[in-house]
């Protein structure tokens, strides 16, 4: 479950959608686990990344991806970010 408008938000928007219980899951790190324990209560679970064929998930595709203007087809670019994200 996300808004509509989860593609173009920002960090911040992103957790406080979270928080307020209009997002049903995000990626982020256990540094920011306190605040949302403290925004939910005990509906707050974390779970560490499955491994798959011996590796974990990388960073790769979630952040600072860019459609850059000169980019031969814009639309298959932001379906490719969209995707990742």
């Amino acid at each position: 479950m996300f808004p509509p408008s989860a593609p173009n938000e920002s960090f911040q928007e992103i957790i406080g959608a979270f928080k307020a219980g209009n997002t049903a899951i995000t990626i982020h790190h256990s540094g920011s686990a306190n605040g949302m324990v403290k925004a939910l209560g005990g509906t707050v679970a974390a779970a560490i990344v499955p491994e798959c064929g011996g590796g974990r998930w990388s960073a790769f595709g979630d952040a600072r991806t860019a459609v850059m203007p000169g980019a031969e087809d814009n639309e298959d670019a932001w379906k490719w970010i969209s995707f990742l994200s």
